[in-house]
């Protein structure tokens, strides 16, 4: 039984630590804008490549079509925090680098005046925000009931509750996050978009959401630390009939 606790506080302290990474990272979605200024020559080559092929640019393709072809190359990276937007700029000219990056918290105005990009709403960031502020406490709560139970089975009972829940709303906002990079990236790909891009010679492309990751880890270790609970509870509930019928059984004894 005490292997089992131990292995469940473990997970409990995963969950904890991977969702508090999770919601420090600018990586829930990832979006990069790559603006080259070639020659008019291959412009046209290129967006004839672009619309004919592939529709948005590779690094096989950036290797192939761009490299010492461009005088200048800026790519623009859009990261998103759940408590801030991180900008960062890259150029590249004459063999030189130069990036610089800015980060401003999320509020209403840089929400909602770029609704079309963001494709959430203000009122739902909050709702996000009160919902990874749960998590977390949910984490610590069970973390601490589950860690002083000192064989009590209510203790458990409460410990297990709360990471279920926890489970049951990090589950939400895992496909949530999925689904909205899901929908951004049609929103990229989609025709009146992409004549925008080509329009104004941008190469547009969503990146690997690593913070998704991270927390979709962490829900996998609450979901493996639940029947975990389940298990101890069941144990702890056994041994509380068996002491009581210990103790009647006494008390039968004795007024025999």
């Amino acid at each position: 039984m005490q292997r089992k606790r131990f292995l469940m506080l473990v997970l409990v302290f995963l969950t904890f630590g991977f969702w508090l990474v999770a919601l420090v990272t600018p990586g829930w979605r990832i979006s990069s804008v790559m603006k080259p200024y070639p020659s008019v020559q291959f412009m046209k080559r290129l967006w004839k490549k672009l619309s004919t092929e592939q529709g948005f640019i590779n690094d096989t393709f950036y290797e192939q079509f761009i490299k010492g072809r461009v005088e200048k190359i800026q790519i623009t990276i859009f990261s998103e925090s759940i408590f801030y937007l991180k900008n960062c700029t890259y150029e590249r000219k004459d063999g030189k680098r130069t990036n610089k990056c800015l980060s401003n918290p999320r509020s209403a105005d840089t929400t909602n005046n770029t609704t079309d990009y963001l494709l959430i709403s203000w009122s739902e960031m909050q709702i996000h925000y009160a919902a990874f502020i749960a998590v977390l406490v949910l984490c610590l709560v069970s973390f601490f009931f589950l860690m002083k139970n000192s064989g009590s089975d209510r203790k458990v009972l409460f410990g297990g509750m709360a990471l279920f829940v926890s489970v049951v709303i990090e589950l939400i906002l895992v496909i949530r996050w999925i689904i909205l990079n899901i929908n951004t990236n049609k929103y990229y790909h989609s025709t009146e978009n992409a004549k925008l891009w080509e329009e104004r010679k941008n190469i547009v492309r969503l990146r690997f959401p690593y913070s998704i990751l991270l927390a979709a880890q962490g829900l996998i270790f609450s979901a493996l630390a639940v029947p975990f609970t389940c298990v101890l509870y069941k144990k702890l509930r056994q041994k509380a009939t068996n002491r009581l019928q210990d103790e009647e059984n006494e008390t039968l004894i004795r007024t025999d």
